[in-house]
């Protein structure tokens, strides 16, 4: 399965300036509480977890403050 690569407008971080950067950005379904939305996400199928904000569990009924916290962490500083 192909997904076009669709241009996202980014604020460069030690400037003022924007920039246009290229993502594989691919249409999902989320489904909770019978509640169903579709939504646009960069989804890295080989990641252990793939995150959204917490708006989406909000929207589909889902109580995020009473799951299992897991601490996450990537390259940087």
């Amino acid at each position: 399965m192909k997904f076009a690569y669709k241009p996202l407008e980014i604020r460069a971080r030690k400037s003022n300036r924007h920039e246009v950067i290229f993502r594989p950005i691919i249409p999902v379904y989320l489904f909770g509480n019978n509640k169903v939305i579709g939504y646009e996400a960069i989804i890295d199928s080989g990641a252990d977890f793939n995150i959204f904000h917490s708006e989406i569990a909000e929207i589909l009924g889902i109580n995020y403050k009473e799951g299992n916290k897991k601490r996450l962490f990537g390259l940087g500083k």
